[in-house]
């Protein structure tokens, strides 16, 4: 039945067992897996704390330099723009520097955010010259940047000085901007080097509120909750200083002060108090998202800066209005990319397509879709008379930032991650484009590295599955990359009973005996696996643990992701 490919992780070994017999077994093997493996690395993951386990922001490079040159700004009142990305990760930076700016008392701050589908992604010219007229002395960028060289040179030129503050790689030599926060250049000793650009915004935000008597303290603490928002919507691994930015944030955030995000959870029907990395990913976030793909990103941050509520229920119902579009417009892509998916050769390591009726602002949301059911690299072109806008999104073992470097030359620009990008080319660049990239995945991309791979865990037993056992990796929370929810396996359980539930009959509804106990379990979108189990066969399944809240009780089930 599965196509997946079940990777079990090793058994923890008997002498990391024997050095820390505080611990279960089963929570030693999920520290192991995760690489932590000395006292102090297990005592900071599992208890994260505010106070002590996050970096000095003068750590890193080009700190004192940013600080310095905003603190004359203010003190000089000088004209100060925050231009920030149109995404979550971009939105809640603007929103935090904006705030700190403001409790600065700086005299004149704006921000700017460029159009998702007029000017794309960074800073551009025609944004430069429109602050020139606008005689702004100082741009702070905020998750953007990095790879703005004619940009920043233009804006030299023309007499205003630029802080950069970014996280994407650094794939060419550095714009000649006065500072450049960025903890993924080459030079940079911070200790940390995931940060979300929200992450970086925040250490500029700390270095600037940095006092002898620290009373802006409660302030910084107040802002957490934008900082997780932002961290956790741009999928960056939820380790090290990210995990205690989460941590902390979502118990801010669940308590929220932010008018916006208090009508936001009302308007999504998210419940503050069971608020967490999953109701952030798949409520907040694209909610917030919708404003950018369908309108302007302007939206959101209006939403997490007001101090109208009324006004907040206002943008709120807007973003729940953008967002619905946002869902029919994905469909209706989606659809029409399968329609072309079934023309091309399936021996195809990489996924190209392109269509003029596209929306270049939802591509990415497609593309990620594509992956998870073709598991290849995707990229999803809107093609334009004379220029084309693409979004990429890639597997495990193929770095698609990498890969459009090496096409940089057919680029008017790009960027992003390891896993996730977006660019610009000229459209008679385009099939020059297609084929160089094909080449490249062809020449990187092993067959083995197309079977979608399940990481489990470790083997447990039916009688191992309790609140006790649940509690047990609830302390791994916050979930996310770099920590996934723990998925475990399951031998050789009996059927009792299998149906088909839900909208289209799409999911799979299990009970199963093992001995004297019997567990009910869910797989979600499974439905199609139906037709290969009959009941009393015995199945192996990979799971992960689940509370099951109806009808005012609460049971514990078991998620299936997979089956054989």
């Amino acid at each position: 039945m599965s196509r997946k490919l079940w990777q079990l992780f090793k058994p923890v070994p008997q002498d990391f067992i024997e050095s820390f017999p505080e611990y279960s077994t089963i929570t030693l093997q999920l520290l192991y897996n995760r690489g932590l493996c000395t006292e102090e690395e297990i005592e900071k993951f599992l208890n994260p704390d505010y106070e002590n386990d996050l970096y000095d922001p003068f750590l890193m490079k080009d700190m004192e330099q940013a600080v310095r040159r905003i603190k004359k700004a203010i003190n000089q009142k000088e004209k100060i723009v925050i231009y920030g990305d149109y995404d979550v990760d971009g939105v809640t930076a603007v929103a935090i520097l904006y705030k700190t700016l403001k409790a600065l008392k700086a005299p004149y701050i704006d921000y700017y955010i460029p159009d998702r589908n007029k000017e794309g992604y960074g800073l551009n010219k025609e944004a430069i010259s429109q602050l020139v007229e606008e005689k702004i002395d100082l741009i702070i960028t905020v998750d953007c940047g990095i790879t703005n060289y004619e940009e920043v040179e233009l804006a030299n030129k023309m007499g205003i000085e630029t802080i950069i503050t970014d996280h994407h790689l650094v794939v060419s030599n550095l714009p000649s901007a006065l500072a450049i926060l960025n903890p993924q250049r080459k030079d940079d000793r911070y200790p940390f080097k995931e940060l979300a650009g929200v992450g970086v915004a925040f250490k500029l935000v700390q270095a600037l509120l940095k006092t002898p008597d620290n009373h802006f303290e409660p302030f910084l603490k107040w802002m957490m909750d934008l900082v997780a928002l932002g961290t956790i919507a741009d999928n960056v691994p939820l380790l090290d200083e990210n995990r205690v930015f989460v941590k902390y944030g979502l118990i801010v955030l669940r308590k929220t002060k932010n008018l916006g995000l208090r009508a936001l959870m009302a308007k999504a029907k998210v419940n503050p108090a069971n608020l967490d990395t999953e109701e952030v990913n798949f409520q907040l976030a694209p909610r917030l998202n919708a404003a950018s793909r369908m309108d302007h990103a302007y939206t959101s941050l209006r939403l997490l800066v007001t101090s109208d509520y009324q006004e907040a229920e206002e943008i709120a119902e807007d973003l729940n209005k953008f967002n619905n579009q946002r869902q029919k417009l994905i469909e209706k892509i989606y659809q029409q990319a399968k329609e072309q998916i079934q023309k091309i050769k399936s021996k195809e390591k990489i996924l190209i397509l392109a269509h003029p009726d596209w929306s270049a602002a939802v591509l990415g949301l497609v593309a990620g879709r594509l992956v998870d059911e073709f598991y290849r690299p995707v990229i999803l072109i809107e093609k334009g008379n004379q220029e084309s806008k693409g979004a990429a999104r890639s597997i495990e073992n193929f770095n698609i930032t990498t890969a459009l470097s090496k096409c940089s030359k057919l680029l008017i620009q790009f960027g992003g991650h390891k896993e996730a990008a977006g660019f610009s080319l000229e459209t008679k660049n385009l099939e020059n484009f297609k084929e160089k990239m094909s080449k490249i995945a062809s020449s990187q991309i092993k067959d083995k590295d197309l079977i979608c791979s399940l990481k489990i865990e470790a083997d447990i037993n039916p009688q191992d599955i309790s609140w006790n056992f649940y509690e047990e990796l609830e302390r791994f929370r916050p979930f996310g990359i770099g920590n996934p929810s723990p998925l475990f396996r399951l031998k050789n359980v009996k059927v009792l009973e299998s149906y088909k539930v839900g909208n289209a009959e799409k999911h799979l509804k299990l009970h199963f005996k093992n001995g004297d106990k019997e567990i009910k379990a869910i797989g979600f979108n499974l439905g199609k696996l139906m037709e290969g189990i009959k009941n009393k066969k015995k199945v192996d399944i990979v799971c992960g643990l689940k509370p099951n809240y109806w009808n005012g009780t609460c049971d514990l089930e078991l998620e299936i992701f997979d089956l054989k």
